[in-house]
Formats: structure tokens, sequence, C-alpha cells
């Protein structure tokens, strides 16, 4: 008899530790899809007028700054202003549809620990999403970008053409030929839109796991308290 009330006991000892083990474990994926989750809402929720500030001073390379002091340069202005406006509409095209561009990237990232993930800070999915896929998200930004970019770099190959022919009229004057400016400007381009991006999508997954949401809603908000209770 007190054999088998030692089987018993021993059976649910074991199929409670199965139980709390698995409960663990559910726990566990639960969290870490809620923080893929969170950096893909944050992805959908960046706007696309994100860059619709910047003016031309802030978009050009630092070497082609000098057409902005050009002013005898026949419509020199009016040229800039097309090439501002044409690259800002290039960069919303491509905020729209970084979204998707990032999907494959969130659903490979590895996470070890997702607890300590998220405890680490409000953007930490953001920062490893970047730690582990940077190089081949501003590859692939740099590639779709790069073709919402081709009207705008046929305004600035323009520009630098007359900027050259103006240059080369000085100096057959005698005067001190101006400065060369960059020819392609497509990567400084990329850069200054990763840049923005990045830090902007940061802000948004910091947005999402800490703005408080109605009680029951089953949002991510929810199970991240949840998980940072004492």
């Amino acid at each position: 008899m007190k054999r088998c009330m030692v089987i018993v006991l021993s059976i649910v000892v074991l199929v409670g530790c199965k139980s709390t083990s698995t409960q663990t474990e559910n726990k566990t994926q639960q969290l870490q899809n809620a923080l893929l989750t969170a950096v893909t809402e944050a992805s959908e929720s960046v706007p696309a007028t994100l860059h619709a500030s910047l003016q031309t001073k802030d978009l050009l390379p630092p070497e082609s700054l000098v057409l902005l002091e050009q002013k005898q340069i026949p419509r020199l202005d009016e040229y800039l202003k097309v090439w501002q406006q044409q690259v800002i509409l290039a960069f919303r095209k491509t905020t729209i549809k970084i979204p998707d561009l990032l999907k494959p990237y969130i659903e490979q990232l590895q996470i070890n620990n997702p607890q300590q993930l998220l405890r680490s800070s409000n953007s930490s999915v953001s920062a490893l999403l970047n730690a582990q896929f940077g190089i081949q998200i501003i590859g692939s930004v740099q590639l779709l970008l790069a073709n919402e970019l081709t009207e705008s770099q046929k305004t600035y190959e323009a520009i630098y053409d007359r900027y050259s022919i103006w240059s080369k009229g000085k100096g057959l004057l005698g005067e001190e030929a101006l400065p060369q400016i960059a020819k392609f400007p497509t990567a400084h381009l990329a850069t200054i839109f990763v840049e923005l991006y990045l830090k902007q999508l940061s802000q948004e997954e910091s947005d999402i796991r800490t703005t408080p949401v109605p009680q029951g809603t089953g949002s991510v908000y929810e199970i991240f308290q949840q998980e940072l209770q004492p």
C-alpha cells in the first residue's frame, strides 16, 4: 500500500513539474511573440512624413553645400528646390514600403532571453534588429531608395552640369575655379534616411511598450506590464 502511495505521489509530482515547465515555456513564447509584435507595429507606425521637414542644406552632401552659395548661376535655386522636393517624395515612398522589407528580418530575430531583453530598454528589439541584421537592412533600403531617387538623380545631374560649366567658364576667364562637388549623392541620402528611420523606429517601439491602454484588450502593453510586475 505504501509503495502504491509513493508511486502515485511521484506521478503527481512529475505531472506537476511537467505542467509548470510547459506553462513557463508558453509564457516565454508569449513574451517573445509580444516583443516581435511590438517592433512590427513600430515599423508600421513610423510616419510617412518622417523626413518632410528636411531642407536642401540637410540633404546635400557636405562637399556640395557650396551650391547654396552660387546665386549667380541661372536657375540653380529653382533646380535645387525641385531636387529637394523629389528627394522628400522618394523618402516618403520608401518609408511606406519599409514595414514589408523588415518583416523577414524581424521573423528571423534570435531572442535568447525575452525577459532580459524586455528589461534592458524600451527599444531593445529595435536595437537587436539593428545589431543582428543592420548591414543587410541598410543594403536592402539602399536598393529600394535608389530606385525611388531616379528622378531626383536626373535633376541633380542637371545641377552638376550647370555648376561644372560655370566653374569651367570662371577658369577660362582666369578666375579661380569652383570647388568640386559630389556627382552622386545617393549614398549620402541613404545614410540620412536610414539614420532617421532607425531613430524613429526605436521611439515608436518605446511608445508602444510604455503607453497605457485599456485593460482587457490583450495588447502587448499588458503582457509587458504583467511580466515587469515584481
